[in-house]
This record gives C-alpha cells, structure tokens and sequence, in this order.
C-alpha cells in the first residue's frame, strides 16, 4: 500500500502552475461550459455500464417442484444422510463460523435442496480445502458445496447445475493499467489459494505464470496488497468481500479471464463421481426453489454492487437530460464566481497533500500492523486500568485463547503466577524505570504452563498512559540452558576421573617397578623399560591435562566451572619424583 508521488502529480498540487494554465485559454467561460456538458454525457454513459443492479448472477433457470423418480427414490432410502465438505473460510459462498455453524449461499441451497427431497446433510470439518479435495477423492465425502464448472477436475468430480453466474477476476494494485490478460503476467508472480481451481487452470494453460500459492483468498490479496506478488487470480465475489471486510484501498480488477464455454467458472455442487444419482436429485431440489427464495438467499450474502442490471434506456436520457440542466446552472454559478477559482485551486492542493500524507501514515501502519501480527513475540498493550485493549496474532496461536476471550479482560486475570500484588508493584516500577524485564510462566488454554519473559514498557500517547507487555516463549532456551549445565558438569566429572586414573596407574608402576629390581629377575630390563613407556604415555596425558588450563580458565569465567586434581595427586606427583630420582 506504499505509493510514489510522481512527477506529474506534484505539478498538479502546485497552484501557481495551475494558476498560469488557466490564464492561457481566451474564452475560458465558453470552454468550461462545454466541457461541463461532455463531461456530463460521459459519466451517463459510464453510469450505464457500472450501474449496480438489485437482484444476483442467478444461475438456476425455472422452477419445477421436485419430480423424484422411483430409482431415485429408492437412491435415497439407501442413502437418507449425504456428508458436504465446505471451505472453512470462502465468505461469501460459505464459511464454518467461530461457534461451528455451516454458513454462506451454498449452505442455505443445501438446506433448501434437503427440504426439497427429503435428504439430510452432514457437515464434515476439515481445516482447510486441499483436505476437502482429499476427502472426495477418497469418497469419504459426497458433495463440496461451492466448486467452478470446469473440466479440471472431471477425474474425481461431477457437477450439478450452476447456481451462480461469476467472473475470474486479475486483481492488482492501483497503479497498473486495466485490460489486461493472463497471458501479460508470463515470468511474474501470481497469488492462487492451492487446490483452487483457479490455481489448476494456471498450471494448465499458463505455465510461464510464477504461482504464489497462498493458503485462502485474505492472504493473496494481502500479498498483492504489500508488494509481494504481482496479482491475484481468483474469484470476484470472494475477493470483494475481503477487500470490503479489510479495508484494503490499493487494489483494484486490471482484467479478467473469459472462458469459451459460458457455463465453465460458473459456481456449482461438486458430487463424487460413483454417486451419479445424487447429481439429478440435487439439481430437481435446485429447481425446486422458488425465485423469490433464491433472492433472498443471494442478498442475503452478496453485496448489490457486485452485479450488473439491465438500464431502461428512458432512465438513462432522462437522467442525462437533468444532469444537463443541472451541469449548466451549475456553471451559470460557477462563472459568477470566477473570483474564488484561486482560493479553491489552493484549498484543493491543501487537500491533496494533507490525503497523501494520510495515506502515507495509513500504509505505514497496515505494514506495522502486519509485522507485529507475524512476530515470533507475543504483545499486548494495556490501559492504566489495566485492562487488555489489544493484542497480536501471536498471542492467540501460542496461548490458544480466542480474540473474544482476551479482548477488554483485566489483565491480573491473566494466569502468569503472579499475585495481583506483585502485578501492581511491576506498574509502578515501570513508570519509574521506562522498561522492565521478568520471567514467569502464563497458563494456556489447554491449561499447560508456559515460561515466558515477560518485557514491560511504559509509555504515553495523547496524554494517556499505556503498558506494552512484550512475552517470548523461553521453553527452548530453558531447555538449552538444562542441557548446557549438564554437559558442562558431565566435563569436569570426566576431567577430574582423568586425572585421578593417571595418578592411580603410576602407583601400580612403582611397586611393579621396585618388586623388579628386588627380585633380581633377569627380564627386570625389559620390565623396566616397558614400566617406563607406559610412565612417558601418563607423562603426556599430564601434559595436555597442563595445555588445557586456558579452557578450565574460560569455562570458569563465563559459566562458572572450577575443575581441579584431586588432593592425593600431590602425593602421587611427590612419588613419581622419587621414582624419575632412583630411575
């Protein structure tokens, strides 16, 4: 949502310039009027093209009363309940609510194809659509309730009747040009929610394409949004919704794709292919809607602006006629205050830049907004009432607790281990000190502990006091720290065992050696001379053990470790003198 002010916009903020461009025409008020009143024929002949109509894209042509066959009959007696596996979350045509509930256009169809033809319908909740594909490829599931028409997927699926007449739309950012085709983003980057159809039609036929896969329709318009792919293909109605719903400003359709067949991405019922009975019964329980049910249904959820109507074309020059009168009063006043042109191309430069800088600071936010929603910290920003006014995204995934269960909550509530006590006594430090930093554990929903470090700020903001409390889940690191400790006393266990066995091997070699040179033993040469190689090896290990005083050093310095010889290695280093002395 970041934009540059080019060249071209700055001249126009500058009044001076337009200004002097005014001076330059001689019948300014003769060329005013008429461009007023082209002006005015221009925008009828847009309104005729945009103008939002009152009803849908119904598909569904007629209406017929269910008409059951006796197989078709029976096809339900033997299968009285069929499973529908919707999108999770795909508003306008269907969603599973926060309290589980199957909701959106195709859900109401469905109820109303069951009051029709005596079935029942199952939902099945899967989390996310590749598991839905999965599920009817497997025949776990019967239907999936919102599907394009298309051929992509005649291995696996069969299709009902249409119900909703859509358009595939190329959302990009603002600053692109319109009219454009898929085959204008060969070697660029586009969005695609996976297992879409719209992403299989990519793979298919415009392999050049750089599919951004996307886990639903939110995070590929954010991604257009913010810079990171060039568009996003998918469909119109869904997409509205979330740029509605998110107030995303910066996108808008650069184009469409048009398929031959007018019937192809049109929405429909997707039935597992064994279960070819279930698809006429589905389409006579469409048809079995009344008109007025059907409107009802899609006003209910899609938006009238969304759709074209047919203008009466009396409408139109009607409109065009009053517009005229009124462009030319309007220019009549306009000319009698010609004086105020200046004042008013000031007022507007004023405007446009102060738009700007908002824009500015509203993009700026939305990026700040987002990068704090995606760290790896949890943070939540508190009232001097200490009350939870709003949190990250982190928060929620970590903790497990909704958005409803935090929001506005009196933060001691909270179970971090700390009495309401100490909780106070951490506010009134902060203001003092700016910043604080604690560790403590906060209990999850699953009611597991977690050890956190909890950072606390204090600050101001329009003269009220505000608390940030930044939490990062220490689990890992407390881990490491365990380990680290006892690897480090695991060395110097090892380190002193290694100086007390080179002492206690040298004992053994002294009596072996004394016992020689008593017994007069004609091998005592060669023993001796053995005892004194296994006493250079002892030497040597002495010698390292020497070499590693820098490590002790260090290891004591930075994690605290004290490794030394045991005591009798005094003696034993006083007997290996003797011993060397007499050798």
């Amino acid at each position: 949502m970041i934009t540059a002010r080019t060249a071209e916009d700055t001249t126009n903020m500058n009044p001076s310039k337009s200004e002097s461009k005014t001076g330059r025409y001689s019948h300014p008020d003769l060329i005013l009027l008429l461009g007023m009143v082209i002006t005015g024929f221009i925008i009828a002949a847009i309104v005729m093209q945009v103008m939002p109509s009152s009803g849908p894209m119904d598909a569904i042509i007629g209406y017929s009363p269910v008409n059951l066959t006796q197989e078709e009959k029976e096809w339900i007696a033997d299968h009285p309940e069929i499973s529908v596996c919707p999108d999770q979350n795909y508003p306008p045509f269907e969603q599973i609510t926060k309290s589980e509930e199957y909701q959106g256009i195709s859900a109401d169809l469905l109820r109303e194809i069951a009051k029709n033809t005596g079935l029942r319908i199952r939902v099945a909740h899967e989390k996310d659509w590749e598991s839905c594909i999965s599920k009817i490829k497997n025949e776990s599931v019967d239907v999936l309730g919102a599907v394009y028409v298309s051929s992509l997927r005649n291995d696996y699926l069969t299709y009902s009747e249409p119900y909703y007449h859509s358009i595939l739309p190329i959302i990009t950012r603002s600053n692109t040009s319109t009219d454009m085709t898929l085959d204008q983003f060969e070697g660029k980057k586009v969005a695609s929610v996976g297992e879409y159809t719209t992403t299989l039609l990519l793979k298919e036929k415009y392999p050049d394409i750089i599919i951004v896969p996307v886990p639903d329709v939110k995070s590929g318009l954010m991604a257009v949004s913010l810079g990171t792919a060039d568009a996003y293909f998918g469909d119109f109605a869904v997409s509205t919704y979330y740029v509605d719903s998110e107030g995303i400003t910066n996108l808008h359709v650069a184009g469409s794709y048009k398929p031959q067949d007018p019937d192809e991405f049109s929405y429909a019922f997707g039935i597992r292919k064994s279960e070819p009975e279930l698809v006429g019964i589905i389409n006579k329980g469409l048809k079995a809607i009344p008109p007025e049910k059907r409107e009802e249904i899609f006003r209910r959820w899609i938006s009238p602006s969304l759709t074209k109507t047919q203008i009466d074309p009396a409408l139109i020059l009607f409109t065009i006629g009053i517009l005229a009168a009124l462009l030319l009063v309007t220019g009549g006043v306009i000319l009698w205050n010609r004086t105020l042109t200046l004042v008013v191309s000031e007022k507007t430069c004023d405007l446009e830049r102060e738009l700007f800088e908002h824009k500015k600071t509203a993009d700026t936010l939305l990026i700040t907004r987002f990068t704090v929603d995606h760290s790896h910290a949890m943070f939540l920003w508190i009232d001097n009432q200490k009350i939870i006014r709003d949190f990250n995204d982190t928060f929620c995934q970590e903790t497990g607790y909704s958005r409803e269960e935090i929001k506005d909550l009196y933060f001691p509530l909270l179970d971090l281990g700390l009495t309401e006590a100490i909780i106070n006594d951490l506010f009134t430090r902060v203001r003092d000190e700016g910043r604080i930093r604690v560790e403590s554990e906060i209990m999850t929903k699953s009611e597991a502990w977690m050890p956190v470090e909890i950072v606390l700020w204090y600050f101001t903001f329009e003269g009220n006091e505000w608390f940030c409390a930044e939490m990062e889940n220490i689990t890992e690191r407390n881990r490491f720290e365990q380990e680290r400790e006892t690897a480090i006393t695991q060395i110097q266990r090892n380190l002193a065992e290694l100086s007390l066995l080179n002492d206690g091997i040298r004992n053994p070699l002294t009596v072996i050696l004394s016992a020689t040179e008593m017994g007069n033993n004609s091998r005592a040469p060669v023993i001796e001379e053995q005892v004194r190689k296994i006493d250079a090896m002892i030497n040597q290990l002495d010698q390292r053990w020497n070499e590693s005083e820098k490590i002790f050093s260090f290891l004591k310095k930075h994690y605290g470790v004290s490794i030394n010889k045991p005591e009798e290695s005094e003696t034993n280093q006083q007997e290996e003198s003797e011993f060397r002395r007499e050798s």
